[in-house]
């Protein structure tokens, strides 16, 4: 039996990384003091339950946590969450967890690592809430969650949860500015408009006028950027057994990051590499030579129903969703100063998704909830041009594909929790899924005379998934646990260039779906009248047909590899040895290696005096999985100090190690260890104000965001590593006001 979730807020240490916060301001007339490691609620089961009680490993944070460990948006979560990486490819950020993930980003495409905001799967993996406004709070569950999350939840799930409207009117304003002439704010407002009737509304902006670095080509800034978000929130409880909770969120947002890139250095990665007319780049790490000017403009909004009925044996909850995100992507392709080539993609992806769930009542003795859900999903692009300037006797044309991917994906779930004797549980579950794919591609080849091509085609991917868990609570603040559980992505055509079958050329070649069976054993303890916490996960994974992609030319090409073996160590170690004083230690080993890949594309660069790189067939079997690192960890310190009445400062301080991994197949380009160094110091005066200073990458580290491999296309226009960098050393002051 899982044990009473005390009704505290969330201020220590959040299940599986880094720091401590207390709590958001102080509204006493004296300070908080708090002891022991508070308990943590998370909906990892789709109920509302202590993470300690969970048979999943799971890292969670408050709000107001991110803000203290200096996750200012998503792919910054990667800095607190060992095993969690992100790599910039195009308009999206990538998820890798525990080494599972896919470098397929192609208009339609899922990741594998499923977003689910506020019990919303968002598909489209380009900026959704990538700006981390109006977060009440975050968690990773790991490992395949495909039972009650669906099919693309192959490596885990990340879960926002934003703040919910109160009928107590309450004000939130935050104004600050940073480094790189960088100003943000943010307002969040709730009332109570009727006595059923709540709503909130939150609006925040970010903008960053000056680069980290600048454009040799004409001397711009490159990686300035903005980030505008607009979300409301209504709530209605017409009666005690009713609520419905309307959701509507908007969002515009311009980087550089995947777009504006690089060839390497002389020398650097180990790579001598050219670019077309013998160019080889000579600036510093955070610059660019670009003559096509790249960044990309992305655009989302929608909104969502959540209806949930109490019915007295069963509570009925209804999700309601639909969001369109559209993209407006320019790219220097041939990475040069000189004429080469250069891309225009304008994608649209629109999504519908309806969801049934009938779960037990709460303190229901046995846990269990059944569903069904549907997904739709059009994406495409309108088009991608891709430009060619005559500058040989190839006299090259002008590519230009159209596309559309249409996705119907309905599915029925279930999962159960029994009681069994002593202090035991068994948790089962079983997910049936069945994709529905179709896709109409039209592409003008560039050869002369130019020559058009039209795929159509339509795929279907049935899957039975399952879990199963057994735990035992051997003392009151000691679990153990067994568990089972299958993830599933299903296949999916190229949406970005035609890919067929040799000698096939209107014939649309899907990628395989991919499977993943994974093995976990895990404890999670509490001591020393709650004042350190012992966690430890045990996992093996054996990953099927993992999702790939390689850019030949110009062209994405997607692929499986075959197969992968991954096992590893999650550890977490938390400690509150006085009041207001929190330790922790956490981290992961991985061991992810390629068990069969054996024509992974390989990618060599060319000697000089040539140009970029060469593509081949080649066995990677036994080499790194991409973007898996050997050990990542993080040392964390939280200190709260009340200095007077009615004020408090909050010193947080946290190091994110990592070990290293590689960004090809062939493990000839590795990111090398780095360690990350954030901190703030709150200064909370007069109940409702406060004083922040942060600094994120203290110790000024140079790190990727990505480095992609590109093969030489038509005429040496193109071709050579493609590198981005993740930002430098960046500081700032934020004001609060809370009211």
């Amino acid at each position: 039996m899982s044990r009473p979730i005390r009704p505290v807020v969330i201020r220590t240490f959040a299940l599986g990384i880094a720091a401590t916060v207390s709590a958001a301001a102080v509204r006493a007339e004296e300070p908080e003091t708090t002891s022991g490691l508070a308990e943590i609620v998370v909906s990892a089961q789709r109920r509302l339950e202590s993470a300690q009680d969970v048979p999943i490993s799971i890292s969670a944070f408050r709000g107001e946590q991110l803000q203290a460990l200096g996750v200012q948006d998503l792919p910054a979560l990667a800095q607190v969450t060992p095993g969690l990486q992100f790599q910039a490819i195009g308009a999206t950020n990538v998820p890798f967890l525990r080494g599972v993930g896919s470098t397929t980003t192609s208009v339609g495409t899922e990741s594998t690592v499923a977003l689910i905001v506020d019990g919303v799967y968002m598909s489209a993996q380009g900026s959704s809430l990538m700006a981390l406004s109006n977060i009440d709070s975050i968690e990773v569950d790991k490992g395949p969650q495909g039972t009650l999350f669906g099919r693309n939840a192959t490596g885990g799930v990340i879960q926002i949860r934003t703040r919910k409207p109160s009928h107590d009117s309450h004000l939130d304003v935050t104004v600050g500015g940073g480094n790189y002439r960088t100003f943000e704010g943010s307002l969040y407002g709730t009332t109570g408009l009727t006595p059923t009737l709540a709503a909130d509304i939150v609006v925040s902006a970010r903008r960053q006028f000056d680069g980290f670095g600048r454009n040799r080509f004409d001397g711009s800034d490159v990686y300035e950027s903005y980030d505008y978000t607009v979300r409301s929130k209504w709530l209605w409880t017409p009666w005690d057994e009713t609520e419905l909770t309307v959701v509507l969120d908007y969002e515009r947002l311009r980087s550089a990051t995947g777009f504006a890139t690089r060839l390497p250095a002389l020398g650097e990665l180990g790579l001598n590499q050219r670019g077309n007319g013998g160019f080889q780049f000579a600036g510093g790490f955070y610059d660019v030579e670009l003559n096509f000017p790249s960044y990309n403009i992305t655009k989302t909004g929608g909104g969502s129903i959540d209806w949930l009925q109490h019915l007295g044996f069963a509570n009925l909850r209804s999700i309601t969703a639909f969001h369109r995100q559209d993209w407006d992507g320019h790219v220097d392709f041939d990475l040069t100063p000189n004429t080469g080539s250069h891309q225009i993609f304008e994608p649209t992806q629109k999504t519908f998704s309806e969801e049934l769930q009938l779960l037990s009542p709460e303190h229901s003795l046995l846990n269990w909830v059944v569903g069904a859900y549907y997904y739709r999903d059009v994406s495409g692009y309108h088009p991608v041009f891709i430009d060619y300037p005559a500058v040989n006797a190839a006299n090259l044309h002008d590519t230009t594909i159209d596309s559309e991917m249409k996705t119907n994906s309905w599915s029925l779930f279930g999962q159960t929790t029994v009681p069994l004797p002593w202090e035991s549980r068994l948790t089962l579950g079983l997910r049936y899924t069945y994709d529905d794919r179709d896709i109409t591609l039209s592409q003008t080849a560039p050869a002369p005379p130019p020559a058009s091509t039209t795929q159509r085609g339509s795929k279907s991917f049935p899957k039975l998934t399952y879990h199963a868990a057994l735990d035992r609570r051997f003392a009151e603040h000691l679990l153990a646990y067994l568990q089972a559980s299958r993830g599933f992505k299903s296949g999916f055509f190229n949406t970005q260039t035609l890919q067929s079958p040799p000698g096939q050329p209107t014939v649309p070649l899907p990628v395989n779906p991919e499977t993943l069976d994974a093995y976990e054993a895990g404890i999670k303890s509490d001591w020393l009248d709650n004042r350190f916490r012992a966690n430890a996960s045990f996992f093996y994974y054996n990953y099927k047909d993992q999702q790939v992609n390689a850019f030949l030319g110009s062209t994405r090409t997607l692929l499986n590899a075959a197969a992968s073996r991954i096992y590893g160590v999650d550890l977490e170690l938390v400690t509150a040895p006085i009041n207001d004083l929190t330790l922790s230690l956490v981290g992961e080993y991985l061991h992810a290696r390629y068990s069969s890949f054996p024509n992974a594309p390989i990618f060599t660069a060319i000697p000089a005096p040539g140009i970029g790189n060469a593509a081949s067939p080649g066995d990677v079997t036994g080499k790194d999985v991409v973007n898996s690192p050997t050990f990542t960890g993080t040392l964390a310190v939280n200190y709260g100090i009340a200095i007077a009445t009615a004020q408090r400062l909050d010193l947080n301080a946290n190091a994110y190690y990592n070990h290293g991994y590689y960004f090809d197949f062939a493990n000839t380009r590795r990111q090398s260890a780095y360690t990350l160094l954030n901190a703030s110091v709150k200064w909370t005066f007069a109940a409702n104000y406060d004083i922040t200073l942060w600094g994120d990458n203290l110790l000024d580290k140079q790190v990727y965001a990505s480095v992609n491999q590109v093969g030489l296309g038509p005429g040496g226009l193109f071709g050579g590593d493609s590198l981005t960098p993740r930002a430098p050393r960046t500081y700032g002051v934020r004001f609060g006001v809370h009211l």
